[in-house]
């Protein structure tokens, strides 16, 4: 058995055998799940050995897999009143980002249709317990102190405070085996950007010290990860490098470029890999900003002995030329962005109410003309 466990309010199982601890420790939390799947993971049969699993352990399982592909209200409710009518005691959520953000808000919630209504305004202090077996390296969702709500339009997306994490974290990476090259690729450069903001975002301490060790890891595989047919052999690091990438976001308050690429997702762009772009246009300013930082994260990457604007430079063209070998676009004009949506989207991302004032290596407050030029930088 391989597998390491770490004790917070919560557990973590992370290794090749971790998936084969789910039964006993799901049995000792109830007699009933609620199993919340994505279509994906169905379609590849990803789900049948979960279910054995919690049989195995006398755990009945109610299987449900039918979620969209962004978390609304309006899924909530539906899904919430079929969680209500299982009578389930805990929730497993088998997936990625989707699944894993819908099942924290159903599991804060208990399926409660009227607590279900009043969100964001308040969270339930007696939550279901929540297992949560991601299929993505990329796993911010399940401890970011805040998760993105899609209300249906025209109403406006909502960040909503959610302390609720999972009880119970199996992360195995043989559930990550759905996960196509490409995607395999875009989930490193999104974990690379997501920890150089963290550097940015934070002070010294824990969310620090996680989001340098995952640039240390993926340092390591970036380029073949990228370069490789079958990155297969790297997903164990890379998925040791997204629970690193998951721990530092409960500690660390949302950045410009983390705002920036919610914002674009509420406009139908794919968040996975926009915070990689952004950061390639944006590393110039913000080696302004926090030189020391920024010298950091050069030299996980191999980029020492130089100045800061020199190493942002050098560091934006390695992350650069990862995007473009992984075939994917390194300015937002290639994905048919006018420029005349940038102000809105700028305001978006400002509208989002995160304390952008208390950043670590922003002290003088940006605004939306800081975000704006971010955006403009990356066209």
């Amino acid at each position: 058995m391989t597998y390491r466990e770490l004790e917070f309010p919560f557990t973590i199982i992370e290794g090749t055998d971790a998936l084969s601890r789910l039964g006993p420790l799901v049995a000792g939390m109830g007699d009933r799940a609620f199993v919340l799947a994505d279509p994906v993971v169905v379609e590849h049969d990803l789900h049948i050995p979960v279910v054995q699993l919690l049989k195995a352990s006398r755990v009945e399982a109610v299987l449900f897999h039918e979620i969209s592909h962004t978390t609304s209200l309006h899924d909530l409710v539906r899904i919430g009143r079929i969680l209500s009518a299982s009578r389930a005691q805990v929730v497993v959520v088998l997936g990625g980002p989707t699944a894993l953000r819908t099942a924290r808000l159903l599991s804060a919630t208990r399926g409660d249709l009227d607590l279900l209504q009043t969100l964001p305004r308040s969270v339930p202090p007696h939550p279901l317990p929540l297992v949560a077996l991601p299929t993505t390296p990329r796993i911010p969702h399940l401890f970011a102190p805040r998760v993105l709500l899609v209300q249906d339009p025209p109403d406006p997306h909502l960040l909503v405070p959610l302390p609720h994490v999972p009880s119970l974290l199996l992360a195995d990476p043989a559930l990550t085996r759905t996960l196509p090259p490409r995607a395999t690729a875009s989930t490193l450069l999104a974990l690379l950007a997501d920890a150089a903001e963290t550097l940015l975002a934070s002070p010294p301490g824990l969310a620090a010290a996680c989001a340098s060790h995952t640039l240390g890891l993926l340092s390591r595989i970036a380029e073949p990860a990228v370069l490789r047919p079958d990155p297969s052999p790297l997903r164990p690091t890379l998925l040791q490098a997204g629970l690193l990438s998951a721990l530092a976001r409960r500690f660390t308050p949302d950045g410009p470029l983390t705002l920036l690429s919610l914002a674009l997702s509420c406009r139908g762009l794919p968040g996975s890999w926009t915070t990689a772009l952004l950061f390639v246009h944006a590393a110039p300013r913000l080696a302004e900003l926090a030189p020391e930082v920024l010298k950091e994260v050069a030299a996980s990457l191999g980029i020492t002995g130089v100045a800061a604007e020199v190493a942002a430079a050098e560091t934006a063209s390695f992350v650069r030329r990862l995007l473009a070998r992984a075939g994917l676009p390194t300015r937002l004009t290639d994905l048919e962005l006018p420029r005349a949506a940038l102000p809105e989207i700028a305001r978006t991302a400002w509208d989002l109410d995160h304390p952008l004032r208390q950043l670590a290596a922003f002290p003088s407050s940006p605004d939306q003309a800081f975000l704006l030029g971010l955006l403009e930088a990356a066209c």
